[in-house]
């Protein structure tokens, strides 16, 4: 797993994402379903070498390969 070299867009923050994590469950044992799906900003791979990113931005490239995605798909 590799972070993207950002070109455009902001990258994931890291420290949101770990508060959500820590908050994901409740000390019922209840998820708390914001809160797990914001715990990481999902992954991709790249369309040329197959590399595994973080989906992170709006326009990256491939730090293995330097093919230059859009995260969405533009």
């Amino acid at each position: 797993m590799q972070r993207p070299i950002i070109i455009e867009g902001q990258p994931f923050d890291w420290k949101d994402g770990e508060k959500n994590m820590l908050n994901a469950v409740d000390e019922n044992g209840e998820v708390n379903w914001f809160a797990a799906m914001n715990a990481d900003p999902g992954v991709m791979r790249c369309p040329k070498c197959q590399e595994w990113l973080w989906r992170e931005g709006i326009k990256v490239k491939c730090p293995t390969c330097g093919e230059i995605i859009l995260v969405n798909g533009g």
